[in-house]
């Protein structure tokens, strides 16, 4: 490791073999950490092989995913709360048509909407 910011620590970011896979031409893409339970070392990780002076080095660069796993959590937070209202608006329409019908057909009646 040559250069590293202090949120980085001098701790590995690739596993041996993404090295082995950046080494060898490939771009490498992955995300460290977690997005639940929030984490403040969640980063975005992109390593790439480059060629420099003759030298052929892997660059890496990571970006904090804190804002965007931030958001992601809010939205998620907002389907699941409209997913509850949904199946609640949902339950309710059901269960008055079930009742409009049984009372109809409880009276003989041929259902609602039924010519008299």
């Amino acid at each position: 490791m040559l250069v590293s910011s202090a949120a980085v620590r001098r701790r590995p970011l690739l596993t041996p073999a993404e090295v082995d896979a950046a080494v060898y031409g490939h771009a490498v893409r992955r995300d460290v950490g977690s997005l639940v339970p929030i984490t403040p070392d969640s980063l975005r990780l992109h390593a790439k092989r480059v060629t420099s002076d003759g030298q052929t080095r892997v660059v890496v660069a990571a970006v904090q995913r804190g804002h965007r796993d931030e958001a992601l959590r809010e939205l998620l937070a907002q389907l699941a709360f409209a997913s509850v209202l949904t199946l609640i608006a949902a339950s309710y329409v059901g269960y008055r048509a079930a009742l409009r019908w049984s009372s109809c057909w409880a009276t003989g009646g041929s259902g609602p909407g039924a010519g008299s």
